[in-house]
């Protein structure tokens, strides 16, 4: 089973980037239920704040990745190309490092700005809601 990231922050992507990718919280029901609909994909959270958007899935297949960055850039509405300069891809392990990272306010503008641990929260309760957790991405948030 791969656990995959892709996503963009403040360090790698340009402001009207990160905006085009941003999902409100009204639109990350349907962003979730597009993300699952997506060849191989077992489970999925979206973790989007002002400053990041990342999809976090599990799946059978690593070559899921392409499907996401492609994903990416249609939400983006922009090619894959101009958007893979501002992504970033994390597998495995490093997922698990990463949104440790994230949730602890150690990879945010601010190192330690408290509302990202409970923005990471509402990613993991949204897609738990939606049943779009698989047992992978369960363990991994709880």
């Amino acid at each position: 089973m791969a656990l995959i990231l892709v996503g963009l922050n403040h360090r790698t992507a340009a402001v009207d980037v990160r905006e085009r990718l941003n999902v409100p919280d009204a639109k990350l029901p349907e962003c979730i239920g597009s993300l699952m609909d997506l060849g191989s994909v077992d489970g999925a959270c979206l973790v989007s704040t002002c400053n990041r958007v990342e999809a976090i899935v599990s799946s059978p297949r690593e070559d899921v990745i392409g499907e996401v960055v492609n994903w990416m850039a249609a939400r983006a509405m922009t090619t894959r190309e101009s958007i893979e300069k501002s992504l970033y891809i994390l597998r495995h392990g490093d997922v698990v490092k990463h949104l440790f990272r994230v949730a602890s306010g150690l990879d945010s503008m601010i190192v330690g700005e408290p509302q990202i641990a409970g923005q990471v929260r509402s990613a993991f309760t949204a897609s738990e809601s939606l049943a779009a957790l698989d047992p992978l991405l369960h363990q991994l948030f709880e």
